[in-house]
């Protein structure tokens, strides 16, 4: 009966649940947790009743929380979002209840699934957000607007506005969550618009394209001794204009300060800066009279710019000082400005080399190594291009690693046979016979084997003479080489990468030497040489802007080849070549082999009974050999970044 009331409680809170028009208090929700385990305890779960002790300190919750379910017996599973560490202390107190103690402490939540008790963090329910109704009334017909606002959004004024009267609103950044306050009633839309625009400290723009923009008032502007608002629409930004005598427009823009507009041709130099500064009325000083005329048109161009404009191509720079503007000849102390440019990913010293001199003419820059920086003094305009052209090349430069794999199969085979016979004093029996038959017969021998067959009686081959011998040869060579590197460079882009792996080898050379005299005497001088065999490799990968790598590639792989003599230093076999392919990043390419096959073949022999058939195998020797060799290469870059 009780497990049933507590079903049913816990099914009541389930289904009343969604009626509640605020998400439940954390009380609540630790009683439904509460009821949750209740349930679970009266039936599967019988361990959550069983009391246990526990003193810990800064224990994982996870691994505190599976301590329990192991002493307690009960199955868990525990959310990797499940974080935190538990110092505390229980005595004699039930499964249950340390649970329910974890989950109101560390913010948990329990889900049931059978016997199995889920651990996940809890996340409080989010109430849906309903907008507030904007009262608002439009008659297209006359163009009338009616509308009651309160303490309401500027975005959601102006996106009811748009979607009721069909006309774009368009809000400055930032005024998005703006509080306004109006009531108009039945007035038509623009003088509407523009009385809410003056209420809330705004400002109205009707564009060219038909949008409204809205933005903050700028009361701070000085331009003007006795400012005025504009209230109305106007076209553009422009609050206030002034136009001096030298057809100089400057205006004040919101966005972008004071603006200057001017067409002017063979006009005074000297006269140009001195209205602009009389007509904004900036302090400025002249350290020197301005000569030559200029002839420009510009169109609203901040003053800044203005000014670095007219100046451009003179020996004159200006330079803002507090709220003076001071304007002279670049080489002048007052005007040289100093900066200090440190560079992230580029190397300072490589940089310098690439400024062109057309930029950094009259520019001092000198070379902070420890820094990686670039000490600029001179003139201020010429310092900010400098300082934009580097900034443009100072970029992480890519590295690329390359994976050579270089494969070397060399395969062949050498056959010799015959029978070789001669006259000597000091031959005697003997050889080898395994792993090669060499082996040579003496006349003694022969003349054993001679009397065997004699003494049958079929026929009779004779004796041989006393010096007389016999070799019998027969060899079978095969060659089997295989040999795979794969050395690894790495370089950054438009750098050579280079790799060289050799040996050397040392040889003897002799030089005798007679000392022409009465007593004529040879010396003999002996010197090691050296003498390498080097396997070198030279890449130089350019990345382009898809990701594929151009390789400039150049081998060279060298061996020894063994001498003839001693005295002879061993010979050189050499194999280079050079490549330039594209390849995609991580992408393998066979470059392509250098492969070489012979086929040998020669012989020994008895005029005329070399050539009979059967004969010629007693009086003829014979060699046979065939080599094959090939050389591949694999290259694979990955770009880096």
């Amino acid at each position: 009966m009780k497990s049933f009331l507590l079903l049913f409680a816990l099914l009541f809170f389930i289904g009343i649940k969604p009626l509640f028009s605020q998400s439940i208090s954390n009380s609540e929700r630790i009683g439904l947790l509460s009821l949750k385990l209740d349930s679970l305890s009266a039936k599967e779960a019988v361990g959550l009743s069983k009391k246990i002790q526990f003193a810990v300190s800064g224990v994982p919750l996870k691994e505190f929380i599976e301590g329990i379910a192991e002493t307690a017996e009960l199955n868990v599973s525990i959310d990797p979002s499940v974080e935190g560490y538990v110092y505390n202390n229980f005595s004699n107190e039930t499964a249950k209840n340390i649970l329910v103690f974890l989950c109101d402490q560390y913010q948990l939540d329990i889900k049931l699934s059978g016997s199995i008790i889920s651990f996940f963090k809890y996340v409080p329910e989010q109430l849906a957000y309903v907008p507030k109704a904007i009262k608002l009334e439009y008659n297209p017909y006359n163009d009338l607007l009616t509308i009651d606002l309160k303490n309401d959004t500027l975005e959601q004024v102006a996106r009811t506005i748009t979607s009721l009267t069909g006309k774009n609103i368009v809000l400055a950044p930032g005024l998005g969550n703006q509080l306004i306050n109006s009531f108009i009633q039945r007035m038509p839309f623009n003088d509407a618009l523009d009385k809410i625009a003056f209420s809330n400290n705004l400002h109205v723009t009707l564009t060219k394209d038909n949008f409204y923009l809205l933005e903050l008032t700028d009361h701070n502007s000085n331009f003007n001794q006795s400012p005025s608002r504009s209230v109305g629409f106007s076209e553009g930004k422009i609050q206030n204009k002034r136009t001096g005598k030298l057809n100089l427009v400057i205006e004040k823009d919101t966005t972008l300060g004071l603006v200057v507009s001017t067409d002017l041709e063979n006009t005074s130099l000297s006269e140009v800066v001195k209205e602009v500064f009389q007509i904004t009325g900036i302090n400025y000083y002249l350290f020197s009279e301005l000569k030559g005329l200029v002839t420009l048109k510009l169109s609203r161009l901040p003053l800044k710019s203005f000014l670095s404009h007219l100046l451009s191509g003179t020996e004159y720079t200006f330079k803002e000082q507090g709220n003076v503007y001071l304007v002279g000849e670049r080489n002048i102390e007052g005007l040289r400005d100093s900066h200090m440019l440190q560079l992230k990913y580029r190397s300072a010293d490589a940089i310098i080399d690439v400024i062109p001199n057309e930029i950094k003419k009259g520019v001092e820059i000198k070379l902070f190594k420890e820094l990686n920086t670039l000490l600029l003094s001179g003139s201020a305009p010429q310092i900010l291009e400098i300082k934009q052209f580097v900034n443009h090349l100072d970029k992480t430069v890519p590295m690329v690693l390359i994976e050579v794999i270089l494969v070397d199969i060399r395969k062949g085979y050498t056959i010799e046979t015959g029978i070789n016979a001669g006259i000597s004093d000091s031959i005697a029996s003997g050889g080898t016979l395994f792993p090669e038959l060499n082996y040579n017969f003496s006349s003694n021998s022969i003349n054993r084997i001679l009397t065997n067959l004699n003494s049958t009686g079929v026929l009779n081959l004779g004796r041989v003479t006393p010096n007389f011998y016999v070799t019998l040869k027969a060899l079978e060579r095969n060659e089997d080489i295989n040999i795979r590197s794969t050395p690894k460079l790495a370089t950054l882009n438009g750098h050579e990468a280079s790799l060289t792996i050799g040996e050397k080898i040392y040889y003897v050379q002799q030089t005798q030497n007679v000392i022409a005299a009465n007593n004529p005497q040879t010396t003999i001088l002996q010197q090691f040489q050296q003498t390498s065999a080097d396997t070198k490799i030279t890449i130089d990968p350019i990345i382009s802007a898809d990701d594929q790598v151009t390789l400039l590639i150049s081998a060279e792989f060298s061996e020894f080849i063994p001498s003839s003599s001693a005295a002879v230093p061993p010979g050189n076999a050499t194999r280079s070549f050079k490549s330039m392919i594209r390849v995609r990043n991580e992408e393998m390419v066979v470059l392509g082999g250098l492969e070489q096959e012979s086929r040998s073949r020669s012989g020994r022999g008895v005029p005329i009974l070399s050539r009979i058939p059967i004969l010629k195998w007693l009086f003829s020797s014979r060699s046979d050999s065939k080599r094959k060799s090939r050389l591949i290469i694999f290259i694979k870059p990955t770009i880096v970044y």
